[in-house]
């Protein structure tokens, strides 16, 4: 891009209102740490700021304090929305998501971590990207190099490559994005979001984008996400297409029934007829029988799976927008004036 419309772009941008969400545990060092670099970009763009910090229940809260304290020129204000007991860093987001569709108007919307490993830097990327496809779909940060250890590299390519195979789709992006205001209640109305954010975006077909980064390090303290956490993550993300999921491992099954049956049919005839009577048929025709009927048991069990969850679809979902409030415990605004947006909970 060059700078000339980089710079138009720029002005384009000025005096919207960007809203940043961040969830947060035992991390507030980190929140303190990382507010004036988003600051700054905003600042550079003419954009205002408003920050949404999802505190998950958190039982040390050092460096909270310092939030006040701090000098900033595009951010207003930043408000501190209290949960009630621990949630996980998915549900804590779609929380934030619901308080600001409810309660903040915006032009855009940036989700991303406190730790620093979302960088702020790559916010100015996400919103030249966003304002050349006119603000009509939301922007991914697509990893092009991580930080973590080597297993734990090993592990989310694995994961990936599962999500591959049994949803028939790539997942390449975590929680950062930036939402175009006119995108954010609508996201704030998926069910599925107290799940998986991305795989929840993509299950609902809203048009996304990628822009390619690297994962920053963190500052302050050790990453929360562990082999533990990402199985979890894992599987969250697979229970938002589970019905797709399901469908598929059937129809893998019925192909394997398929190939076992011809397998079985023919070694029977072997045996019938005493053709290459040096390969051991009986053998053979047993251990094809038990692996048809292992699939069998597996696409019965994907069949059950399916119908549980089309019979689910019967009950009104939970959605962040009208149920955010369940979970929250108290807002409280540690800078800028006035007090912050609240409602009935």
């Amino acid at each position: 891009m060059g700078h000339r419309e980089s710079q138009d772009m720029t002005e384009n941008q000025a005096g919207k209102t960007c809203c940043v969400v961040m969830a947060t545990y035992d991390d507030w060092q980190s929140v303190a740490y990382i507010i004036p670099f988003i600051d700054k970009i905003l600042a550079e763009r003419g954009l205002v700021g408003h920050v949404v910090i999802v505190d998950d229940s958190s039982r040390q809260t050092d460096g909270r304090a310092e939030v006040a304290a701090l000098s900033l020129r595009a951010i207003r204000t930043v408000d501190e929305v209290q949960l009630g007991s621990n949630q996980g860093n998915q549900r804590a987001t779609a929380v934030g998501l619901g308080y600001v569709a409810r309660n903040i108007p915006c032009d855009f919307l940036v989700v991303m971590d406190s730790d620093n490993e979302d960088k702020p830097e790559d916010i100015a990327d996400m919103l030249e990207a966003a304002q050349a496809g006119d603000c009509r779909q939301i922007i991914f940060a697509d990893r092009t190099k991580r930080s973590e250890s080597r297993s734990f590299k090993a592990f989310y390519y694995l994961y990936k490559k599962l999500f591959k195979l049994l949803i028939g789709r790539t997942i390449s992006m975590g929680n950062f994005c930036l939402i175009p205001g006119k995108l954010v209640k609508r996201i704030a109305h998926i069910a599925e979001l107290w799940n998986h954010f991305p795989a929840s975006i993509m299950r609902a077909g809203l048009p996304f984008a990628t822009v390619p980064t690297e994962r920053g390090r963190r500052v302050f303290g050790k990453g929360k996400m562990n082999l533990v956490r990402l199985i979890i993550h894992a599987f969250s993300g697979f229970t938002i297409h589970a019905d797709v999921m399901a469908v598929r491992i059937m129809l893998l099954s019925g192909l394997l029934m398929a190939v076992f049956s011809v397998m079985f049919v023919a070694a029977s005839v072997i045996r019938a007829f005493d053709i290459l009577d040096f390969i051991p048929v009986g053998w053979m025709s047993q251990m094809l029988m038990g692996m048809f009927l292992l699939v069998a048991l597996v696409a019965s069990t994907a069949v059950i799976l399916l119908i549980t969850i089309l019979s689910l679809r019967l009950h009104l979902p939970m959605t962040p927008f009208h149920d955010h409030g369940r979970f929250i415990f108290g807002v409280t605004r540690h800078y800028g004036d006035g007090l912050p947006p609240m409602h009935d909970w």
